[in-house]
């Protein structure tokens, strides 16, 4: 990152800077610039510059997958972090009281919260509305609903590398069972209507919770099917799609141009991805898996009982002393399938029969660095040209500073053979 300056502000600076008509008593405002955003938080300083290094890699990333839209953006995007919700709320107004994050295009700004919602799902509304962020100062004029929509998830579901970046692109396993589901059971929107949803039927759609759920992934369902079905295949068209609306092009004219007339055919491919190449891609379920046992283990070690290894974690869950709960499980799953990474060899060489001995994948490990709570990591070593690596992280100094779980891509763990 370039060009990075803080600042502090008083409470009243704070308040007529972004026009908080009912700003919380806060000490000060951290004020951070990077080369593309303008980050403002009332949380601390190193929270500003954690944000700051999130937003500025998932713009990477934005960027690097729609580098063809081929704008130059001159100027920085604007981010605002409330520790309180009710300051939040006072900022976006009561009618998005219930969200967890929103970009307000009239404002230019992207406004979330940190306390009362975990760091991953925080961060996951920053890379989805920044995306709406993004494209809005790329593209002149409105986009579809269902693509602007659809893109955003992908991002959402982009996965932190510890070299400084983003990967796009995996399939969460929750969004894959219900799009599936809902395909099966005919219970989806039919094409036409979604493509061409207004503002207006997508918020009301947004007060029944079924159609709500829908819209949104039956949209990411789509768009990962023109960015990754057969190799990318239809990846071009896409973005051809999107340029459309550099100049003002109505939804049905910028659809028939660049996918043709025939929405059955394409309504036919569709399907035919969800249900039969759609899969969860095993990093994301793997990313589940350890999330999940890692907050277990952080929920354990504040409690004074810290684990060393993985079997005693299993033990724990097994003997009914804790709950493991995860997003996208099928019915039938049970706890010891979260303690399983997929890709592990043992997983592939069981094929269909059940193994004598529950397969415990991850790696317990001792915290990192002296920052760090001191509680365990966990590790999955299973991929080829990656580890995955889970753990607690205080973010600045001082026993109230804020402490996040997160996941992340690392470099692959050389393991050293004994002599």
């Amino acid at each position: 990152m370039n060009h990075r300056r803080f600042a502090c502000l008083s409470t009243l600076a704070l308040a007529a800077a972004l026009s908080l008509a009912a700003a919380t008593a806060v000490a000060k405002e951290y004020k951070l610039r990077t080369s593309h955003y303008t980050i403002r938080t009332d949380v601390g300083a190193a929270f500003a510059k954690e944000l700051a290094t999130v937003m500025e890699a998932i713009y990477k990333n934005y960027r690097g997958r729609l580098k063809t839209l081929g704008r130059n953006r001159k100027g920085r995007h604007s981010v605002l972090v409330f520790e309180d919700r009710d300051a939040y709320v006072g900022f976006v107004g009561a009618q998005h009281a219930n969200s967890g994050g929103i970009y307000m295009p009239s404002e230019k700004t992207l406004a979330t919260y940190q306390s009362g919602q975990s760091y991953a799902r925080m961060i996951e509304t920053l890379k989805h509305e920044g995306f709406h962020q993004f494209l809005h100062s790329y593209v002149k004029y409105p986009v579809p609903l269902w693509v602007n929509e659809g893109l955003a998830q992908v991002f959402e579901s982009a996965i932190r590398k510890d070299s400084g970046g983003f990967v796009s692109g995996d399939a969460p396993r929750w969004r894959v069972a219900h799009i599936r589901k809902a395909v099966k059971d005919g219970d989806v929107f039919d094409l036409k209507k979604l493509f061409s949803l207004t503002h207006e039927q997508w918020g009301a759609n947004m007060a029944n919770r079924r159609r709500s759920m829908l819209q949104y992934n039956q949209s990411w369902s789509v768009v990962h099917f023109l960015a990754y079905a057969k190799n990318a295949k239809y990846r071009k068209r896409l973005m051809a799609y999107l340029r459309l609306f550099d100049k003002k092009t109505d939804f049905d004219t910028a659809f028939r141009k660049v996918f043709g007339r025939d929405i059955k055919s394409f309504n036919k491919a569709w399907r035919r991805y969800v249900t039969d190449e759609l899969r969860a891609s095993n990093r994301a379920v793997d990313i589940d898996h350890m999330r999940s046992l890692c907050l277990l283990l952080g929920t354990l070690a504040k409690k004074d009982k810290t684990l060393e290894t993985i079997e005693q974690l299993y033990e724990i869950v097994s003997r009914g002393e804790v709950r493991l709960v995860i997003r996208g499980k099928s019915p039938d799953a049970k706890a010891e399938d979260m303690f399983t990474s997929p890709e592990d060899p043992r997983v592939k060489d069981a094929g269909d029969k059940k193994p004598d001995k529950p397969i415990l994948s991850y790696i317990v490990e001792p915290p990192l660095g002296r920052a760090d709570p001191a509680w365990p990591t966990l590790r999955c070593t299973h991929h080829k040209r990656f580890d995955l690596i889970a753990r607690h992280r205080r973010i600045g100094k001082g026993k109230d500073a804020p402490i996040i779980l997160e996941v992340l891509q690392t470099r692959k763990k050389i393991i050293r053979k004994p002599r």
